[in-house]
């Protein structure tokens, strides 16, 4: 009609939708196309790039636990295993080759012990809030049921939710932009590891610490002598593998002790590194609402059977989900021995100024006190707060008591004639 043709394109399986109309002349739906695809191409680079990157601290660790492994079995463990064993052999060399067997057997298992530690803190999952469940999926009105089990809240009263995933978050729950997901109990994003340190692999990362410091230390010490003696005999690349392997095992031995002394500290406290960070600016920072006692804290992370607490085996049972307060438990046995010692009657003479109305009041204030409990235990108010509202209700009971006790004795002064006292 205006002098042009139009063409209508469509391939076999192509929607209707897609069918792309290219006028005589004009690329545009080429060029589009073509930019489209220089995108996804130049994306796919970018995270190619950003993996290698990411992959490098693990290739690093990896090579670094095989080179101090190799160098410490070549020139530690075979020397000594190759001193005479036969009947001839002096006293000397049987010990040098005990020793020998004994130092191969355990650097042996240490290691295999890491590595296995090691492959698991990185392929396990962290754990993360189910997709299955929708109970956890954000909306602007709040839902009681998952409200009932978190008890962390912003500073405005509000549900914490993350804005990357629109869920709710559970209790020590937190999002790792590496990851791009929300960690359940998150400890911290670890770039060794390539992953994050959460619930489900938390026991495996206080494991590989452990079982790095023991390598370490137990190869920086036990090579120590070979590094001296090798200095009359050694050629420089072996003289230089040694002192090499003997500064690495220092370092990392000396590096991941503190570490590993920090983190069990964390552990028996009941907190994670995220938590004392938040908390290292306030007097409170060596305190966690969540620790249940040592021993408690320690089945936490490392499980609840304690002869598999130093294997890589038996996580925590649980879901990473819900916690319970070791504060509002606190709180609520102090508050029933208070209880416990306003009830009971003090030995020693009667107080004339006490009348039967006051037990009424203290009767009557027992009563109020537990109907306002069940109906904040109805309304699904948490452990802590209630704990603090029901103490705040003891300390005005006492109040009132006091009150009716001072009441008493000034009607009884009131009824004594003092004016007969004189006169005597």
């Amino acid at each position: 009609m205006f002098g042009s043709s139009a063409t209508v394109t469509s391939g076999p399986g192509r929607p209707p939708s897609a069918v792309v109309v290219q006028a005589p002349g004009s690329n545009v739906g080429l060029e589009e196309m073509q930019s489209r695809r220089d995108v996804k191409i130049m994306a796919a680079q970018t995270s190619k790039q950003n993996l290698a990157a990411s992959l490098l601290p693990v290739v690093f660790v990896c090579v670094c636990i095989v080179f101090i492994f190799v160098v410490y079995v070549q020139y530690h463990c075979v020397p000594l295993l190759s001193a005479p064993h036969d009947a001839t052999a002096s006293a000397h060399d049987q010990e040098r080759r005990r020793q020998g067997m004994l130092h191969f057997v355990l650097v042996n298992l240490c290691t295999i012990l890491l590595l296995v530690c090691y492959c698991k803190c990185i392929f396990v999952h962290p754990g993360t809030i189910p997709e299955s469940d929708p109970t956890w999926n954000y909306s602007p009105s709040p839902n009681a049921q998952i409200a009932a089990q978190v008890s962390e809240q912003k500073a405005s009263g509000d549900r914490r939710h993350c804005k990357w995933c629109t869920k709710y978050k559970p209790d020590r729950c937190h999002h790792c932009r590496a990851c791009q997901m929300c960690v359940l109990r998150m400890d911290h994003h670890c770039p060794w590891v390539y992953n994050c340190i959460g619930f489900g692999n938390h026991k495996y990362f206080v494991l590989v610490l452990l079982y790095a410091m023991l390598d370490c230390n137990f190869i920086a010490f036990t090579m120590l002598d070979d590094c001296k003696s090798a200095v009359d005999w050694a050629t420089q690349a072996t003289l230089g593998c040694l002192l090499l392997a003997e500064t690495l095992a220092a370092l990392l031995g000396l590096m991941v002790t503190v570490f590993l002394s920090f983190h069990i500290w964390l552990m028996l406290k009941g907190m994670t590194t995220i938590e004392f960070c938040e908390k290292s600016k306030t007097a409170n920072y060596n305190s966690s609402v969540w620790s249940r006692g040592l021993y408690g804290n320690v089945r936490a992370v490392l499980g609840d059977n304690e002869l598999l607490w130093l294997l890589p085996v038996s996580p925590p049972k649980g879901d990473g989900m819900n916690f319970s307060s070791s504060e509002s438990t606190a709180l609520q046995r102090d508050l029933e021995v208070g209880r416990r010692v306003r009830t009971t009657k003090p030995k020693g003479p009667k107080r004339r100024g006490r009348a039967i109305g006051d037990d009424v009041i203290l009767i009557a204030g027992e009563t109020k006190a537990a109907a306002e409990f069940e109906v904040e235990q109805q309304h699904g108010l948490s452990q802590l707060e209630r704990a603090q509202q029901g103490q705040t209700m003891w300390f005005s009971n006492i109040t009132e008591d006091a009150g009716g006790v001072a009441n008493g004795m000034s009607a009884q002064l009131e009824k004594l004639d003092f004016s007969k006292l004189f006169d005597k």
